[in-house]
């Protein structure tokens, strides 16, 4: 039996209360008794099955009963499914804003994992090219910032979008998301939450494996699925100081087939280091191995190289073919221009001086260019270099490392 089975088999096997199997049985007494005749089994076994039907779905009907529209270009398949079931839970509230734009609040969708917002904004007389946007929401231990995605319509009167967050506190009655006009006022728009309308678990499992890499090690903690999502969350412990993109190289395989990161995110732990967020689409109802690969990650090289900065332009051959393009002095800062292969990190560099070495204060201008990838490296001095000196670097490479979270 597999774990969604196995979640199935539970909820099958959750017994009728004993008092409500009395108050059936008293009920139908009554109505027996009133009209002089006794009800058949049967009878008596379809009521209290129509009445726990309805006791377990009365929030069910409410949330299951209207299908929003004009969202199509924003969902994905499994949005799109659940949108087309009438999942998710009815809003339609409004707030108008100076510039007389009517932001509407339709619907929401919430689940274990995350928290959607579905929202149109309608100005007749002005175009909402650069509209609303939406941040913050905020309720009872609830404050999430969000990712947005959405359409103008062709008239750019319309503008269409899902704002999505972290998942809210199922105990919040009240949701306040802020939001923004094109001159950047700020807004605060309030609308009721019922956490009955959520989308319930469907598979939670602890995991807790390690991936070790160059730049640190993750441990991957637990899994959290819905109909709507599946959610995996770890800790990041890193070795160095450096700081890498968050990680989007996580994929996860049900029965072999590749389902990608759809959000990730990371944010610093006083107490972990670093906390790991990665969200993928739901998973097949017939799942029977589920498998988590880190398919590339930073690794660390040393080279140790020392480059003259006269004459130039100049090129080291092999670290990932970097050249050394200029050097020169901008407003008391050292600025000398390079380039590279994309995704190579430079780390421990220092310009050097006849007064003594000096580290690299900030990099700026990252772009790409026919010559490679450029960036532009900032040293706090003004002293006039010699050399530049590289001890380390790290570049994305491929990865085996495979957890398997059931099989």
């Amino acid at each position: 039996m597999n774990k969604f089975d196995q979640q199935k088999a539970k909820l099958n096997d959750i017994p009728v209360p004993k008092q409500l199997e009395q108050r059936l049985h008293n009920a139908l007494a009554k109505q027996s008794k009133k009209r002089r005749k006794k009800a058949p089994l049967v009878l008596l076994v379809t009521a209290a099955l129509a009445l726990l039907f309805v006791s377990f779905n009365i929030n069910t009907f409410a949330y299951y009963g209207k299908k929003l529209f004009g969202y199509e270009q924003l969902m994905d398949d499994t949005l799109a499914k659940l949108n087309e079931s009438g999942a998710g839970q009815v809003v339609d509230e409004s707030i108008v804003l100076q510039d007389d734009t009517t932001v509407t609040i339709e619907g929401v969708l919430s689940d274990a994992n995350r928290f959607l917002i579905y929202y149109k904004a309608y100005n007749p007389l002005k175009s909402l090219e650069n509209g609303v946007t939406f941040t913050k929401l905020t309720g009872f231990l609830t404050n999430h910032l969000p990712s947005s995605s959405s359409v103008l319509s062709s008239d750019q009167h319309t503008l269409t979008g899902i704002a999505s967050y972290d998942a809210v506190n199922p105990f919040a009655k009240k949701l306040t998301v802020s939001l923004f006009d094109d001159a950047h006022n700020e807004y605060d728009f309030t609308f009721s939450y019922n956490a009955n309308d959520a989308l319930a678990p469907t598979l939670k499992h602890t995991i807790n494996e390690k991936i070790k890499t160059d730049i640190g090690t993750f441990t991957i903690k637990k899994l959290t699925t819905t109909n709507a999502s599946t959610r995996i969350t770890g800790t990041f412990d890193k070795t160095t100081d450096r700081t890498f993109p968050i990680p989007r190289d996580f994929v996860l395989y049900a029965d072999d087939k590749a389902i990608p990161v759809k959000e990730s995110g990371m944010q610093s732990s006083f107490f972990s280091g670093y906390t790991m967020d990665l969200l993928f689409d739901t998973l097949p109802t017939d799942t029977k191995k589920l498998e988590l690969k880190l398919e590339q990650s930073y690794s660390k090289e040393a080279i140790d190289v020392t480059v003259p900065l006269n004459p130039l332009p100049k090129t080291i051959v092999g670290p990932k073919n970097l050249q050394i393009l200029n050097a020169s002095l901008q407003d008391d800062v050292t600025e000398i221009t390079i380039s590279s292969e994309p995704n190579v990190i430079f780390d421990e560099v220092f310009l050097r001086t006849p007064e003594g070495d000096v580290a690299l204060q900030t990099t700026k201008g990252f772009h790409e260019s026919d010559i490679g990838y450029v960036r532009t490296l900032q040293f706090n001095t003004t002293n006039e270099g010699t050399d530049l000196y590289i001890n380390n670097m790290y570049f994305l490479e491929l990865q085996t490392d495979t957890i398997t979270i059931f099989d």
